[in-house]
């Protein structure tokens, strides 16, 4: 469990926040201090923060990559697995081959449907694209990362994880 976690929000701030170990427990939580997930633009500031102890990053601040995990013959329509449906009409869908995340291409999102299909623009998706590449919504991406004046000790992972 994360201590402060966030998914699809815009404008988060974490102003003083202390995530500190306490004496005699091995770690002050198990997983990320701050885990703040695909963003849908906006900014995210995290100043004068401690985090101390976490089983995992300090703080972490990840787009996630989804997986293709259908594509229609006619390229048009998708579906992606793990986190479900992240789109929105007029989302930008960035397509990279997932063994070398080689960019394959962009398209647009047209629609999404209730069953969790992503339909695209015309002409669709990107000639490469197939099941198994990944794909990311260039809409989730923080519009700015502000990371000053903060602490980071003993994480078993790493003090900040920042990418987007």
């Amino acid at each position: 469990m994360q201590g402060v976690f966030t998914l699809g929000c815009t404008d988060v701030s974490l102003l003083g926040l202390r995530i500190t170990k306490q004496p005699g427990r091995p770690m002050s939580i198990a997983e990320d201090g701050a885990h703040l997930q695909n963003s849908r633009g906006g900014a995210l500031l995290i100043d004068g923060c401690t985090f101390e102890g976490q089983g995992d990053d300090g703080i972490n601040t990840p787009t996630m990559y989804e997986v293709v995990a259908t594509l229609a013959p006619d390229r048009l329509s998708l579906t992606v697995g793990e986190q479900g449906n992240p789109y929105s009409p007029g989302d930008p869908a960035h397509f990279f081959n997932r063994s070398s995340l080689l960019p394959l291409g962009t398209a647009v999102v047209a629609a999404v449907g209730a069953n969790g299909t992503t339909f695209l623009v015309s002409p669709g998706a990107p000639e490469g694209v197939a099941t198994n590449a990944l794909v990311i919504n260039g809409a989730q991406f923080p519009e700015s990362l502000t990371v000053t004046d903060n602490i980071f000790r003993s994480s078993w992972g790493h003090g900040a994880k920042l990418k987007g």
